[in-house]
């Protein structure tokens, strides 16, 4: 099968085909990638039937092996101020498989909290609490939110898969993403790790000389149970950590209940469109195809170590020369 075009919008809204003259290198990133091979006919046929699209190419991977990175997110509390940082990979543990990432300072914290909503269990995270969060965390509490160290654990290995399916043959209508995270219990276990190492930092002696607990005032606004450790000093803590930890001696189900109700996206997404089962090759080719290409992480089986910017920009490039180099000796050839 041959990809002929592509049907997009343009700025009018209208409908309009751009017709490949080589072929078509779809870059939508592990979410919308096999959405749009779904809506165009490469997918699992009982899928596409209900979706009312033809069957081009079977292949029951495509939306399958989803990964969304298992991570553990720490706001922590500073009593120096700095300026803002960035995107900083403080290491990388072969060992315990966490590589630690960390930004701080400027808006960080309530730029992650308020889109994320990481401080309340999943199913109470609704677009109304977003609109209650916002005002208060640029508000009364805005001095302490804004004045926090990021201090992020990544895990290496994320074993529980997901998957990502069109809902309509209308490639606008955002597709369902499932993530299941924890089916898989070493990912759980794993979180255990994750604390144990972020720990280890934030007790270091060179984070505590920026950390200081005992010089929390803490606020006098009222604040919702979420944020219940930000309302008064702790002079027995060396950090004060939000999301709000469970209390000292908390059981393993204690734990584990809470890494459940702050799990949060990492937005390192992976796997639905695998090498090896969705594409193949040197040339990154859909299976079944002669000229559809797809460059980006929904071709990774397995998530990278690190945030995968480079190593997507890296495929890419090779990719993309390898495809010019063809071209040009297929020119060649022709004249």
């Amino acid at each position: 099968k041959r990809a002929s075009g592509v049907l997009a919008r343009n700025n009018f809204n209208d409908l309009v085909t751009i017709q490949a003259r080589k072929g078509v290198i779809l870059a939508g990133g592990a979410i919308f990638s096999p959405q749009l091979l779904q809506v165009s006919g490469i997918g699992d046929s009982r899928l596409l039937r209900n979706l009312g699209v033809q069957t081009v190419v079977e292949n029951e991977n495509v939306g399958h092996n989803f990964v969304d990175r298992v991570i553990l997110n720490f706001g922590v509390w500073a009593s120096k101020h700095r300026p803002l940082y960035v995107g900083y990979a403080m290491s990388s543990n072969s060992t315990s498989q966490i590589t630690i990432e960390s930004e701080g300072w400027g808006k960080v914290t309530s730029a992650f909290a308020i889109p994320s909503l990481g401080m309340v269990p999943p199913g109470q995270r609704t677009e109304a609490l977003r609109a209650l969060m916002k005002p208060l965390l640029t508000g009364p509490i805005a001095d302490i939110m804004n004045n926090m160290i990021q201090v992020v654990g990544l895990n290496h290995k994320t074993y529980s898969r997901g998957s990502v399916e069109a809902v309509s043959s209308d490639s606008a209508d955002a597709p369902k993403v499932t993530a299941n995270y924890f089916k898989d219990e070493r990912d759980m276990k794993q979180q255990f790790v994750a604390m144990k190492a972020l720990m280890e930092v934030i007790h270091s002696d060179a984070l505590q000389s920026l950390v200081n607990a005992k010089s929390f005032k803490g606020t006098d606004a009222t604040l919702p149970v979420y944020f219940s450790c930000l309302g008064r000093p702790q002079t027995d803590a060396k950090a004060i950590i939000t999301p709000c930890l469970p209390k000292d001696g908390s059981s393993t189900k204690e734990l584990e209940e809470h890494f459940r109700n702050v799990v949060v996206s990492s937005y390192h997404y992976f796997g639905s469109a695998s090498f090896g089962k969705v594409v193949d090759g040197e040339d990154l080719l859909v299976k079944g195809t002669e000229n559809l290409h797809v460059i980006d992480a929904s071709i990774f089986p397995n998530p990278t170590r690190v945030n995968p910017q480079g190593t997507i920009m890296a495929m890419g490039h090779y990719v993309g020369k390898r495809l010019a180099s063809k071209s040009r000796r297929l020119t060649e050839v022709l004249v």
